[in-house]
């Protein structure tokens, strides 16, 4: 009767270590996920820069500056309020508000 229970026991705890390996897989690949779309996001924003620096000249460069930093803090206020003041949540919305296509 014990040899039963102590089967079934392990049979538990082997079942939950493989449960909680599949836990940790998926979580990882979502963390591959968001990773690649922050390096994405990144490769895309200094390619943007290096032209618009590149092709700009300085005075309308100072003048979209101030505006795009008037643009980000709407659209994080918008994402704040969209996550209903979740900032994990409001970063995710608001990095999906602010990638480039």
């Amino acid at each position: 009767m014990q040899d039963i229970q102590s089967a079934k026991e392990s049979q538990n705890i082997f079942k939950n270590i493989e449960l909680t390996g599949e836990k940790f897989k998926q979580e990882f690949q979502e963390l591959a996920v968001k990773a690649q779309m922050a390096m994405n996001s990144q490769m895309n924003t200094s390619k943007f820069e290096a032209s618009y620096a590149l092709s700009v000249g300085k005075k309308q460069r100072v003048q979209t500056i101030a505006e795009v930093k008037e643009i980000r803090n709407e659209l994080w206020q918008e994402s704040l309020k969209k996550a209903n003041g979740n900032l994990n949540d409001a970063s995710e919305i608001y990095e999906k508000l602010c990638a480039f296509p």
